[in-house]
């Protein structure tokens, strides 16, 4: 198995606003980090998780009503500017 990240790697990105470097903050970074850099999380994802059916299976959960109570938690875990969204929260049906 070979992979390309490190517990130490960082996703940084450059502001155009204030000409900054920023890390940016991963969705489920440690669930990442063990399929990627942990043999048996490799395994996992490759053989269990990396397939049509199981993709097809976690879309549909996502998109039942009851995923919604996840949203407020993501914005505030992400910083998600809420004066940018499409929709005001109570108006998403699902997580997806």
């Amino acid at each position: 198995m070979s992979t390309t990240t490190s517990q130490n790697t960082e996703v940084r990105y450059r502001d155009r606003q204030t000409d900054s470097i920023v890390t940016e903050t991963i969705f489920a970074e440690n669930t990442l980090r063990w399929f990627y850099e942990n043999p048996l999380g490799f395994t996992v994802f490759n053989y269990a998780l990396n397939n049509p059916a199981f993709c097809w299976l976690y879309g549909k959960l996502q998109e039942l009503p009851i995923t919604r109570q996840k949203i407020p938690e993501f914005v505030a875990q992400y910083g998600i500017n809420l004066d940018e969204v499409e929709l005001p929260l109570q108006d998403y049906l699902s997580f997806n």
